[in-house]
C-alpha cells in the first residue's frame, strides 16, 4: 500500500503534465482552427484527449484515496503525503545480524550453553560452612555444667562437604543431549543465513535490473520527447494530422509512467533488501 501510494502519486503528477501539455496543444489547434489553418475535428479531437486524461486523473484520485484510508486503518497514522526512502547498497558479504530468527536461536544456543555448565556443577563437591551458637544453661560442655551450674556463651563452628555422585550416571546421556541441541540450532542458523544470503543476491540482481531499465528509460524519454516536439511542428505546417501528434503524446507519456514504475519497483526492492538484512 505504501510503495502503491508512491506510485500513484508518480502517476499523478505526470497526468497533471500530461493535462498541460494537451491544453498548450489544444490552444494552438483552436487558434489554427480561427485562422482556417486546421479543422474543427483535430480541435476537439485534442480536447477529447485532455477530457480523457482528466479521467485518468480522477481515478487515480479515487485509487489513492482508498490505499490512504486502507493505510490509515492498518497503521492508525493519518496519511497525508508519504515520503520516498533513501536506502544504501547492501553488499552481499553483510551478515543479517538484526534479524530476529538469528536472536533466537543465539538464546538458544546461550540456553544449551547454561545447560551444560548446570550439568558440570551437579558433579562438583559441595562445601559448606555453619555456625551456632547461643547464651544458656546447659550448653556444649556437659561436665562443665555438671561442675558449675551457670549459664555460659556456647558456640560451635564447622564445615560440611558433601558430593553427590547420582549425577554421574545420566551425565553422558545429558551431555549428548546438550551437544545434540547445539548442533541442532547451529545447524538452523547456517541454514538461515544461506538462504538469507540467496535472497539478498537476488534482491541486489533485481535492483541492478532495474538501475540499468531506467538508464534506458531516460534515453527512450529523451527520444520520444524530441519526436513529440517534431511532430507539433509538423503539424503547425500541416504535414502530419492530429492523430499523430496524439499518438507521439501518447507515447512520452507513456515511457515516462515506464520510468516511474521502474523507480518505485527498484525501491521496493531496496526496502526488501533492507528487511532482508534486518534493518
Amino acid at each position: 500500500m505504501y510503495f502503491g501510494l508512491l506510485l500513484i502519486d508518480e502517476q499523478l503528477q505526470l497526468n497533471q503534465d500530461l493535462q498541460e501539455l494537451l491544453a498548450a496543444n489544444e490552444k494552438k489547434l483552436a487558434s489554427m482552427f480561427k485562422g482556417g489553418t486546421a479543422a474543427e475535428s483535430d480541435y476537439y479531437n485534442v480536447k477529447a484527449e485532455r477530457l480523457k486524461v482528466v479521467q485518468q486523473a480522477t481515478s487515480l484520485q479515487a485509487q489513492r484515496s482508498a490505499l490512504a484510508r486502507m493505510m490509515m486503518a492498518f497503521c492508525g497514522l493519518e496519511v497525508t503525503a508519504p515520503v520516498r526512502p533513501v536506502f544504501s547498497v547492501v553488499t552481499e558479504s553483510q551478515q543479517a545480524g538484526q534479524r530476529p530468527e538469528l536472536r533466537a536461536i543465539d538464546a538458544q544456543l546461550r540456553l544449551a550453553d547454561a545447560q551444560e555448565k548446570a550439568l558440570n556443577a551437579k558433579l562438583m563437591p559441595k562445601l559448606g560452612v555453619f555456625a551456632q551458637g547461643f547464651y544458656g544453661y546447659p550448653g556444649y560442655n556437659l561436665f562443665e555444667d555438671m561442675m558449675n551450674r551457670r549459664w555460659s556463651l556456647n558456640g560451635m563452628v564447622g564445615a560440611r562437604l558433601t558430593w553427590n555422585i547420582g549425577a554421574l550416571y545420566t551425565r553422558k546421556n545429558d551431555k549428548e543431549k546438550i551437544n545434540l541441541q547445539r548442533s541442532m540450532y547451529n545447524v538452523q542458523r547456517e541454514t538461515f543465513l544461506f538462504n538469507n544470503n540467496l535472497e539478498l543476491i537476488q534482491q541486489n540482481e533485481n535492483i541492478e535490473r532495474y538501475r540499468r531499465l531506467m538508464a534506458d528509460d531516460e534515453e527512450i524519454i529523451a527520444l520520444r520527447s524530441s519526436i513529440r516536439k517534431a511532430a507539433e511542428s509538423k503539424l503547425s505546417h500541416g504535414i502530419i494530422d492530429v492523430n499523430d501528434l496524439v499518438k507521439e503524446i501518447n507515447n512520452e507519456n507513456a515511457a515516462r509512467v515506464q520510468r516511474s514504475i521502474h523507480e518505485i519497483e527498484m525501491l521496493k526492492e531496496y526496502y526488501d533488501q533492507q528487511f532482508t538484512m534486518g534493518k
